[in-house]
């Protein structure tokens, strides 16, 4: 909701946040020039659009913080599976077991918030 802040001539759009995290639009059109009943309208209008923007910048971000945690060896296995290759064929190339393969696919979904080989290669991508 649009809302006046008790200054003269300033408006705020605030939008859904985690408490520690707060956004909020302040706009101050300066001394003289107060907003309209049809400013306040059409940022009410417009607040919805700013805060899906705003959610969708959140989550590439988390993903992309997430993405910095995964080890070398992960990057390596990430990087093989984007070539389309098999667990086996992993596990050949780099001088380990099938089983390792799918420990580091595992801990790459879990940091990467995915369940798929397809959706961690993408997730990595952004």
């Amino acid at each position: 909701m649009v809302s006046s802040s008790g200054f003269a001539h300033h408006l705020r759009v605030g939008l859904d946040a985690t408490r520690w995290h707060t956004k909020e639009f302040c706009f101050d059109r300066g001394p003289g020039r107060d907003f309209t009943s049809r400013d306040r309208a059409v940022l009410d209008a417009v607040r919805p659009y700013l805060a899906a923007r705003y959610a969708l910048w959140r989550d590439t971000s988390e993903t992309a913080d997430r993405a910095g945690e995964l080890t070398l060896r992960e990057l390596e296995v990430l990087d093989l599976v984007a070539e389309g290759m098999t667990n086996g064929e992993i596990a050949q190339r780099l001088w380990i077991s099938p089983g390792t393969v799918r420990r580091h696919l595992e801990n790459i979904y879990e940091k990467l918030g995915v369940h798929t080989r397809t959706a961690a290669v993408a997730a990595a991508r952004r």
